[in-house]
C-alpha cells in the first residue's frame, strides 16, 4: 500500500510522535474547549471535563454527536480514559445534560464564535481560526487531560511522481509549512 520513505525533515518532529517507515505525522490536533468571551467571564470558564457537568452550563454547551463525529468520539474516549469507565460515563452523562448536540463537530466552533453557544467542545485548530480572526473565542485545554492526534501522510506504493511526493512530504515537515499549518 505504501512505500518505505524516511524524509530528511523528520529530524524536526517532536519525539512524542511515533514514526514508522511509511506514515509520517505532520500536524497534531488537540481537543479543547472553546469559550465565547462575551458570554462567560474567565472565572466562569470550565477547567476540566467534569466542570462541564455543572448545572450552570445547562443549554450553554455545544458538542458533536459521538456517533456522527470522530472528534466527538475521541472526546468521549478521553473522558473514559481519564476517569475510568464507571466514573467516566457519569462525567459524560452530566456533560450531555448540559449540551446541545450537533451532527458536525466542525459547526461547534462557529456556534461559539457566533454566540449560539457559550462553550464548544471542538478541535483546537477550528477554534483557533475564529480566535485568530478576532472572534470572541478563548481556547481552554482541560487541566485533567486531553488528546492530541497526529494527521499523517505517506507515499503510495506506486506513486505517479515519487520524487514530487517525497519533496512534498519534506516540505510539509519544514518550518515554512508548519508555520502555515
Amino acid at each position: 500500500l505504501f512505500s518505505k520513505f524516511m524524509p530528511e525533515n523528520i529530524k524536526y518532529l517532536s519525539s512524542v510522535f511515533k514514526v514508522n517507515d511509511a506514515a509520517v505525522p505532520f500536524t497534531a490536533v488537540a481537543n479543547a474547549f472553546g469559550v465565547n468571551t462575551k458570554q462567560l467571564t474567565p472565572a466562569q470558564y470550565p477547567k476540566t471535563w467534569a466542570d462541564l457537568g455543572n448545572p450552570m452550563y445547562k443549554g450553554k454547551i455545544s458538542a458533536g454527536r459521538p456517533d456522527k463525529s470522530g472528534s466527538a468520539f475521541i472526546q468521549l474516549a478521553v473522558i473514559l480514559q481519564i476517569y475510568g469507565e464507571e466514573k467516566g460515563w457519569d462525567v459524560y452523562s452530566k456533560i450531555l445534560d448540559n449540551t446541545v448536540l450537533s451532527n458536525s463537530s466542525g459547526a461547534v466552533s462557529k456556534f461559539v464564535n457566533d454566540g449560539e453557544a457559550a462553550i464548544g467542545l471542538s478541535n483546537e485548530d477550528t477554534l483557533l481560526r475564529y480566535k485568530a480572526g478576532g472572534g470572541p473565542v478563548e481556547i481552554i485545554y482541560p487541566t485533567d487531560g486531553t488528546s492530541a492526534l497526529a494527521d499523517s501522510m505517506a507515499l503510495t506504493a506506486t506513486p505517479a511522481n515519487a520524487e514530487g511526493g517525497k519533496a512534498f512530504i519534506n516540505f510539509m515537515l519544514s518550518r515554512e509549512a508548519q508555520e502555515i499549518l
